[in-house]
Protein backbone atom coordinates (compact mmCIF):
# COMPACT_ATOMS: atom_id res chain seq x y z
CA UNK A 1 0.00 0.00 0.00
CA UNK A 2 1.74 3.10 -1.07
CA UNK A 3 0.86 6.72 0.70
CA UNK A 4 1.20 9.76 -0.45
CA UNK A 5 1.34 12.44 1.81
CA UNK A 6 2.99 15.98 0.76
CA UNK A 7 4.11 14.42 -2.61
CA UNK A 8 6.10 11.43 -0.99
CA UNK A 9 5.61 7.93 -1.11
CA UNK A 10 5.79 5.98 1.50
CA UNK A 11 5.45 1.64 1.56
CA UNK A 12 3.22 0.74 4.61
CA UNK A 13 2.65 -2.95 3.85
CA UNK A 14 4.84 -4.22 5.82
CA UNK A 15 2.85 -2.62 9.01
CA UNK A 16 -0.02 -5.73 8.30
CA UNK A 17 3.03 -8.35 9.24
CA UNK A 18 3.84 -6.26 12.62
CA UNK A 19 2.15 -7.98 15.95
CA UNK A 20 0.86 -4.94 18.32
CA UNK A 21 2.38 -4.53 21.31
CA UNK A 22 0.63 -6.54 24.40
CA UNK A 23 -0.74 -3.79 27.05
CA UNK A 24 1.55 -3.88 30.05
CA UNK A 25 -1.61 -3.70 32.36
CA UNK A 26 -3.97 -7.66 32.32
CA UNK A 27 -6.68 -7.61 30.79
CA UNK A 28 -9.44 -8.59 33.41
CA UNK A 29 -13.33 -8.12 33.55
CA UNK A 30 -14.56 -5.65 35.69
CA UNK A 31 -15.54 -6.80 39.18
CA UNK A 32 -19.40 -6.52 38.77
CA UNK A 33 -19.92 -8.16 35.71
CA UNK A 34 -20.42 -11.76 36.11
CA UNK A 35 -20.27 -14.59 33.86
CA UNK A 36 -22.98 -15.79 31.90
CA UNK A 37 -23.56 -19.73 33.09
CA UNK A 38 -21.47 -19.01 36.38
CA UNK A 39 -21.98 -19.25 39.74
CA UNK A 40 -20.31 -17.25 42.12
CA UNK A 41 -19.11 -19.35 45.57
CA UNK A 42 -19.95 -17.39 48.75
CA UNK A 43 -17.24 -17.44 51.11
CA UNK A 44 -17.64 -19.75 53.85
CA UNK A 45 -18.76 -18.46 57.18
CA UNK A 46 -15.76 -18.39 59.79
CA UNK A 47 -16.01 -19.61 62.86
CA UNK A 48 -15.68 -17.83 66.42
CA UNK A 49 -12.24 -19.21 66.84
CA UNK A 50 -10.83 -17.71 63.34
CA UNK A 51 -13.02 -14.63 63.87
CA UNK A 52 -11.29 -14.06 67.23
CA UNK A 53 -7.29 -14.44 65.53
CA UNK A 54 -8.45 -12.20 62.91
CA UNK A 55 -9.29 -9.56 65.23
CA UNK A 56 -6.68 -10.55 67.57
CA UNK A 57 -4.00 -9.93 64.26
CA UNK A 58 -5.49 -6.87 63.05
CA UNK A 59 -5.39 -5.31 66.86
CA UNK A 60 -2.01 -6.51 67.12
CA UNK A 61 -0.93 -4.77 63.90
CA UNK A 62 -3.04 -1.93 64.56
CA UNK A 63 -0.88 -1.53 67.48
CA UNK A 64 2.33 -1.78 65.36
CA UNK A 65 1.23 0.65 63.08
CA UNK A 66 0.94 3.40 65.80
CA UNK A 67 4.05 2.23 67.97
CA UNK A 68 5.97 3.01 64.72
CA UNK A 69 3.97 5.96 63.86
CA UNK A 70 5.06 7.41 67.78
CA UNK A 71 8.48 6.23 67.66
CA UNK A 72 8.63 8.37 63.88
CA UNK A 73 7.04 11.65 65.74
CA UNK A 74 9.09 11.26 68.34
CA UNK A 75 12.32 11.12 66.36
CA UNK A 76 11.00 14.33 64.47
CA UNK A 77 9.99 15.66 67.67
CA UNK A 78 13.86 15.32 69.07
CA UNK A 79 15.25 16.22 65.96
CA UNK A 80 13.29 19.63 65.90
CA UNK A 81 14.46 20.19 69.69
CA UNK A 82 17.92 19.62 68.49
CA UNK A 83 17.66 22.27 65.69
CA UNK A 84 16.30 24.93 68.32
CA UNK A 85 18.98 24.55 70.81
CA UNK A 86 21.82 24.69 68.14
CA UNK A 87 19.69 27.62 67.04
CA UNK A 88 20.11 29.16 70.16
CA UNK A 89 23.94 28.00 70.67
CA UNK A 90 25.07 29.94 67.31
CA UNK A 91 22.91 33.02 68.79
CA UNK A 92 24.88 32.63 71.79
CA UNK A 93 28.46 32.47 70.39
CA UNK A 94 27.66 35.29 67.92
CA UNK A 95 26.67 37.43 71.17
CA UNK A 96 30.10 36.25 72.77
CA UNK A 97 31.60 36.90 69.81
CA UNK A 98 30.52 40.62 69.60
CA UNK A 99 31.59 40.76 73.50
CA UNK A 100 35.13 39.77 72.58
CA UNK A 101 35.46 42.12 69.63
CA UNK A 102 34.18 45.29 72.20
CA UNK A 103 36.59 44.08 74.93
CA UNK A 104 39.74 43.48 72.47
CA UNK A 105 39.24 46.94 71.14
CA UNK A 106 38.94 48.64 75.02
CA UNK A 107 42.00 46.68 75.38
CA UNK A 108 43.66 48.07 72.68
CA UNK A 109 42.71 52.06 73.76
CA UNK A 110 43.88 51.07 77.29
CA UNK A 111 47.36 49.60 75.86
CA UNK A 112 47.65 53.07 74.04
CA UNK A 113 46.78 55.25 77.03
CA UNK A 114 48.98 53.16 78.90
CA UNK A 115 52.06 53.84 76.67
CA UNK A 116 50.91 57.43 76.74
CA UNK A 117 51.26 57.32 80.42
CA UNK A 118 55.24 56.63 80.20
CA UNK A 119 56.39 58.31 77.52
CA UNK A 120 58.65 61.17 78.99
CA UNK A 121 56.23 64.02 78.26
CA UNK A 122 53.78 62.69 80.22
CA UNK A 123 55.96 61.70 83.09
CA UNK A 124 57.73 65.73 83.15
CA UNK A 125 54.04 67.07 83.08
CA UNK A 126 53.11 64.70 85.95
CA UNK A 127 55.96 65.88 88.12
CA UNK A 128 56.06 69.77 87.57
CA UNK A 129 52.15 69.59 87.94
CA UNK A 130 51.05 67.02 90.21
CA UNK A 131 53.91 66.39 92.61
CA UNK A 132 55.07 70.08 92.58
CA UNK A 133 58.87 69.58 91.12
CA UNK A 134 60.61 72.11 89.35
CA UNK A 135 62.00 71.21 85.81
CA UNK A 136 66.51 70.90 86.04
CA UNK A 137 68.25 73.24 84.31
CA UNK A 138 71.05 72.59 81.30
CA UNK A 139 73.72 73.08 84.14
CA UNK A 140 72.87 72.30 88.05
CA UNK A 141 75.81 73.38 90.52
CA UNK A 142 76.71 71.44 93.23
CA UNK A 143 78.55 72.24 96.14
CA UNK A 144 81.62 69.60 97.23
CA UNK A 145 82.50 71.40 100.16
CA UNK A 146 82.77 74.98 101.25
CA UNK A 147 85.28 76.55 99.02
CA UNK A 148 83.96 74.22 96.20
CA UNK A 149 81.79 74.10 93.76
CA UNK A 150 81.00 71.55 90.32
CA UNK A 151 79.07 72.32 87.61
CA UNK A 152 76.95 69.19 86.32
CA UNK A 153 75.30 68.71 82.69
CA UNK A 154 72.21 66.87 82.96
CA UNK A 155 72.05 65.79 79.04
CA UNK A 156 74.26 62.69 80.09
Amino acid sequence: MANSANGAAYDTSYLATIDPMPSPFPQTAPLSAETPGKTTARPKKKTAEQLKSENRARMILFIKAVTVIGLLVAMLCGELSQHVALADVNRQVRAEQGAVTLLKSENAKLKARLKAKYSDEEIERYAVGKLGMIKLEKKIPIELSRDDCAITDTEQ
